[in-house]
Protein backbone atom coordinates (compact mmCIF):
# COMPACT_ATOMS: atom_id res chain seq x y z
CA UNK A 1 0.00 0.00 0.00
CA UNK A 2 1.27 3.48 -0.76
CA UNK A 3 1.72 6.28 1.76
CA UNK A 4 -1.12 8.19 0.09
CA UNK A 5 -3.51 5.23 0.34
CA UNK A 6 -2.66 4.71 4.00
CA UNK A 7 -2.99 8.44 4.64
CA UNK A 8 -6.50 8.62 3.14
CA UNK A 9 -7.75 5.67 5.18
CA UNK A 10 -6.19 7.01 8.37
CA UNK A 11 -7.62 10.48 7.79
CA UNK A 12 -11.09 8.98 7.39
CA UNK A 13 -10.59 6.98 10.63
CA UNK A 14 -11.18 3.74 8.72
CA UNK A 15 -10.32 0.31 10.14
CA UNK A 16 -6.84 -0.94 9.39
CA UNK A 17 -6.86 -2.93 6.12
CA UNK A 18 -5.85 -6.58 6.17
CA UNK A 19 -2.52 -7.64 4.76
CA UNK A 20 -0.39 -4.67 5.78
CA UNK A 21 3.21 -5.37 6.73
CA UNK A 22 4.46 -4.08 10.08
CA UNK A 23 5.83 -0.72 8.81
CA UNK A 24 2.53 -0.08 7.00
CA UNK A 25 0.58 -0.94 10.16
CA UNK A 26 2.73 1.41 12.21
CA UNK A 27 2.26 4.26 9.74
CA UNK A 28 -1.49 3.69 9.60
CA UNK A 29 -1.90 3.69 13.38
CA UNK A 30 0.39 6.71 13.79
CA UNK A 31 -1.46 8.75 11.16
CA UNK A 32 -4.91 7.76 12.40
CA UNK A 33 -3.92 8.86 15.91
CA UNK A 34 -2.39 12.08 14.57
CA UNK A 35 -5.56 12.98 12.67
CA UNK A 36 -7.65 12.23 15.73
CA UNK A 37 -5.48 14.47 17.92
CA UNK A 38 -5.66 17.26 15.34
CA UNK A 39 -9.45 17.06 14.98
CA UNK A 40 -9.84 17.09 18.75
CA UNK A 41 -7.66 20.25 18.73
CA UNK A 42 -5.08 18.68 21.01
CA UNK A 43 -2.31 19.58 18.56
CA UNK A 44 -1.91 22.43 16.10
CA UNK A 45 -1.92 22.09 12.33
CA UNK A 46 1.77 22.98 12.25
CA UNK A 47 2.61 20.33 14.84
CA UNK A 48 0.53 17.76 12.92
CA UNK A 49 2.43 18.54 9.71
CA UNK A 50 5.79 18.19 11.45
CA UNK A 51 4.84 14.87 13.02
CA UNK A 52 3.31 13.55 9.80
CA UNK A 53 6.56 14.28 7.97
CA UNK A 54 8.51 12.45 10.68
CA UNK A 55 6.17 9.45 10.49
CA UNK A 56 6.49 9.24 6.71
CA UNK A 57 10.29 9.54 6.82
CA UNK A 58 10.48 6.81 9.44
CA UNK A 59 8.10 4.67 7.40
CA UNK A 60 10.26 4.96 4.28
CA UNK A 61 13.36 3.90 6.22
CA UNK A 62 11.50 1.03 7.85
CA UNK A 63 10.15 -0.14 4.48
CA UNK A 64 13.66 -0.20 3.05
CA UNK A 65 14.85 -2.33 5.96
CA UNK A 66 11.76 -4.53 5.68
CA UNK A 67 12.41 -5.15 1.98
CA UNK A 68 16.07 -6.00 2.69
CA UNK A 69 14.93 -8.38 5.43
CA UNK A 70 12.40 -10.04 3.12
CA UNK A 71 15.00 -10.45 0.37
CA UNK A 72 17.50 -11.93 2.84
CA UNK A 73 14.86 -14.40 4.04
CA UNK A 74 14.04 -15.37 0.47
CA UNK A 75 17.71 -16.08 -0.21
CA UNK A 76 18.06 -17.96 3.08
CA UNK A 77 15.14 -20.18 2.10
CA UNK A 78 16.78 -20.98 -1.26
CA UNK A 79 20.06 -21.69 0.51
CA UNK A 80 18.38 -23.93 3.09
CA UNK A 81 16.60 -25.86 0.36
CA UNK A 82 19.84 -26.45 -1.57
CA UNK A 83 22.51 -26.65 1.14
CA UNK A 84 22.59 -30.45 1.13
CA UNK A 85 23.25 -30.45 -2.63
CA UNK A 86 26.12 -28.02 -2.16
CA UNK A 87 27.59 -30.08 0.66
CA UNK A 88 27.24 -33.41 -1.16
CA UNK A 89 28.15 -32.48 -4.73
CA UNK A 90 29.69 -29.00 -4.71
CA UNK A 91 33.25 -28.04 -5.48
CA UNK A 92 35.63 -27.10 -2.65
CA UNK A 93 34.87 -23.39 -3.03
CA UNK A 94 31.14 -24.13 -2.88
CA UNK A 95 31.67 -26.21 0.25
CA UNK A 96 33.71 -23.41 1.82
CA UNK A 97 30.97 -20.87 1.09
CA UNK A 98 28.36 -23.29 2.41
CA UNK A 99 30.30 -23.75 5.67
CA UNK A 100 30.62 -19.98 6.07
CA UNK A 101 26.90 -19.48 5.51
CA UNK A 102 25.82 -22.24 7.87
CA UNK A 103 28.26 -21.21 10.60
CA UNK A 104 30.42 -24.35 10.66
CA UNK A 105 33.56 -22.68 9.23
CA UNK A 106 36.12 -22.75 12.05
CA UNK A 107 38.83 -20.28 11.02
CA UNK A 108 38.53 -16.57 11.68
CA UNK A 109 37.02 -14.83 8.68
CA UNK A 110 39.09 -11.99 7.24
CA UNK A 111 38.61 -9.93 4.14
CA UNK A 112 41.45 -9.12 1.73
CA UNK A 113 41.72 -5.55 3.04
CA UNK A 114 42.38 -6.79 6.57
CA UNK A 115 45.08 -9.13 5.30
CA UNK A 116 46.91 -6.28 3.49
CA UNK A 117 47.20 -4.21 6.72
Amino acid sequence: MTVDEINVLAAKQQPMPDGLCLPEQQLFISLRYLYREYHLKRISKEQAKIEKTKFINSFEKAMFKYRVYEEFNRKADVYAHNSHKIHDTGCEVCKLIESILNGTYKEELKCEQEEEE
